[in-house]
């Protein structure tokens, strides 16, 4: 995934108030490179935003789906948060090639200890190994969204926004995408954030 876009589209979701309430998907309902456009959209109807960008030479569409309560509640760590869900779907000449979910709602939030990720190692660390440390993914992804051709890739997204002293509002976010090779061991590692808690 790329790392520009995920930030984008999370950050369009924190800026908003609405968005169009839904559960994400059970996960062994859509499958990459198998799901087209056309299933996303009759089952979730039209997205709260559409965007393209350009990997390996290789026009991808994004589906993104988002909704905010437009009030603050308590986060899972503490703290004034507003929950917020977000879905985003890839596509390739219309069938999919990732998806990624985010949530800072307190029952179903997507957090992950990024201390742990220096403790993933390219060429040994497994994908069981991979999951025991941090956590089960929210997101698939495959070649042209992670390098390898032949790699599966998992994804950890997080974003919140939060009411600092004097009413302020702050924004965090962090995106982790790993990609697992053949041989079920870990390819590539690439991790984003931004902001501060």
């Amino acid at each position: 995934m790329n790392r520009r876009f995920f930030f984008l589209a999370f950050l369009a979701l924190l800026g908003c108030t609405h968005g169009t309430k839904f559960e994400p998907p059970s996960y062994d309902s859509i499958v990459l490179k198998e799901t087209t456009r056309q299933e996303v959209l009759k089952r979730f109807g039209k997205p709260y935003s559409e965007g393209k960008i350009l990997k390996e030479e290789q026009s991808i569409l994004s589906l993104s789906y988002a909704h905010a309560t437009g009030g603050f509640a308590t986060g899972h760590g503490g703290g004034s948060v507003i929950p917020a869900r977000a879905m985003v779907y890839q596509f390739v000449e219309d069938l999919l090639v990732g998806y990624s979910y985010s949530s800072s709602y307190e029952d179903d939030h997507t957090d992950f200890d990024e201390s742990k990720i220096a403790e993933i190692k390219k060429g040994e660390t497994t994908k069981d190994q991979l999951i025991a440390l941090v956590g089960p993914p929210r997101g698939k992804c495959v070649y042209p969204m992670i390098p390898g051709k032949d790699d599966e890739g998992l994804t950890w997204n997080y974003g919140q926004t939060s009411r600092r002293a004097f009413g302020k509002l702050h924004n965090y976010m962090k995106h982790l995408i790993v990609g697992i090779g053949p041989d079920g061991k870990v390819t590539n590692v690439e991790y984003a954030s931004r902001g501060e808690r």
